[in-house]
């Protein structure tokens, strides 16, 4: 449990620090109005890994009769998290490339974080 626990907290950490250096980035070029899908596809990418490594420490815990139900309406919920914000950017008319951007984020900080390790160890 712990270990999850100090994996999303470095994803986590990492993530922020790339959110800020971007935000910091766009307003230095003055370029606020395409911060904001940046944001917010940040954000829900943040939320929705945070949601993940919940379910993953409930995992372990639940009974063998209540993890399908759980699990699917977990899922829902995750991926309507992902639905609602996909709505409110093409409802603001938000930077759509931008957006998708901040919400793949925390899967390329992993994927780049995996492949550093194994650089590591050959």
């Amino acid at each position: 449990m712990d270990t999850v626990r100090q994996y999303r907290n470095e994803i986590l950490r990492k993530c922020l620090c790339i959110c800020v250096f971007v935000c910091l980035s766009f307003i230095a070029f003055r370029r606020t109005e395409l911060l904001r899908g940046f944001l917010l596809g940040a954000g829900v990418s943040m939320v929705n890994f945070h949601l993940l490594a919940v379910d993953m420490t409930r995992f372990s815990i639940l009974e063998l009769k209540r993890f399908p139900s759980f699990m699917i309406l977990r899922f829902f919920l995750r991926y309507g998290l992902i639905a609602l914000a996909v709505y409110v950017s093409f409802l603001y008319g938000l930077n759509i490339i931008l957006f998708a951007g901040g919400l793949f984020l925390v899967q390329l900080i992993i994927i780049v974080d995996n492949l550093s390790k194994m650089k590591q160890t050959i």
